[in-house]
């Protein structure tokens, strides 16, 4: 009888599932438990990426040495694409609820962009026409001004707006707003969003949309913010995915009344200038974010007084969120001048 066991075909399967159900529980505890922690790491790091450290600015003084330009530690609100928040709706609703809590505390949003409202409610360029056609280029995903169309190169400040508010088309900045006809009665709805409130969170999807190949270095919203500002933000955080707020050194002039006009100042550095300086080996470490000499010897002596960046090396899980950060080269300041007798 029990040679008979052996021999049926029931005996021959049974034995082949416990020996494959045997070496998969082998395998599974292998992966999961012997090397489970180091496969687990791997899959957590996707890749790096190399982020730039600004540096101090070199000071101004006069021939008898007193300082005439200088830095101030001072607070900045950045904001960067996490990815955490996927449709428009919630990127929007957030983006809005960040210009409020900076505006409500008397701060104000730094960033530039190519369209404004003007007194009398109406929609303007506030660029130059060559810097006009580069946002245009940008806007409609062209590689060069020569590829947009007549119409495109045309368009007015108004309808730029437009289009950029309500098109959900692909491969667009897709800021759009639910004002538009109900599909089921025919009827206008209510604009989700003032023209204003429409066109600042704008002003920060088009910074972001600058930044898509620079993902990790952040925007700086607003700059030399108070301490209320600083408070609403660290207590909203957790409605606030990407955005920070970072210590930062900030320009400060003395005696400016009488030297402003050689001392000159400094601003955020213009698309116009950035795009020349691409072409410059020597000036390409600069970023949509810098601040640059404008006038006077901040201008002419940019190169001596702006130091050279410093970086950092972060390691991204799978989901492109940071989870490691390590300093790799440290920033240099700037040379100081003595030029003014």
């Amino acid at each position: 009888a029990l040679r008979g066991v052996f021999k049926s075909k029931l005996f021959a399967v049974t034995v082949t599932y416990i020996v494959l159900f045997s070496i998969l529980v082998g395998r599974m505890f292998q992966l999961q438990i012997i090397k489970g922690e180091s496969y687990d790491e791997q899959a957590s790091i996707q890749n790096t990426k190399i982020r730039a450290i600004k540096s101090a600015r070199g000071k101004i003084y006069d021939c008898n040495g007193k300082l005439l330009a200088g830095n101030e530690l001072s607070y900045a609100v950045t904001l960067e694409d996490t990815g955490e928040l996927e449709d428009n709706i919630s990127k929007n609703t957030m983006l809005l609820k960040l210009v409020n809590l900076i505006e409500k505390n008397n701060d104000k949003l730094e960033l530039q962009f190519p369209i404004r409202i003007n007194k009398k409610g109406n929609f303007v360029y506030d660029v130059e026409k060559n810097e006009e056609l580069r946002f245009k280029r940008d806007i409609f995903f062209k590689k060069s001004i020569d590829e947009l169309s007549a119409e495109q190169q045309n368009m007015s400040a108004e309808e730029v707006f437009n289009y950029l508010r309500y098109t959900d088309e692909p491969n667009t900045t897709r800021f759009f707003s639910p004002d538009l006809n109900d599909e089921t009665t025919g009827n206008k709805l209510e604009p989700a969003y003032t023209d204003n409130e429409a066109l600042q969170i704008m002003t920060l999807r088009y910074a972001l949309l600058m930044k898509t190949y620079s993902k990790y270095e952040p925007v700086t919203v607003s700059s030399g913010v108070n301490e209320y500002t600083v408070a609403a933000i660290k207590e909203s955080q957790a409605d606030l995915p990407g955005v920070e707020i970072a210590s930062e050194l900030h320009r400060v002039y003395y005696d400016s009344e009488y030297f402003s006009h050689i001392i000159g100042y400094t601003g955020l550095i213009s698309s116009e200038t950035l795009e020349q300086y691409e072409y410059n080996e020597e000036e390409s470490e600069y970023s949509s974010s810098d601040q640059i000499g404008k006038t006077g010897i901040e201008k002419e002596y940019e190169n001596e007084l702006k130091g050279s960046k410093g970086e950092e090396t972060l390691v991204l899980d799978s989901s492109s969120r940071i989870v490691e950060q390590e300093r790799t080269k440290e920033p240099v300041s700037g040379n100081d001048n003595h030029n003014i007798a």
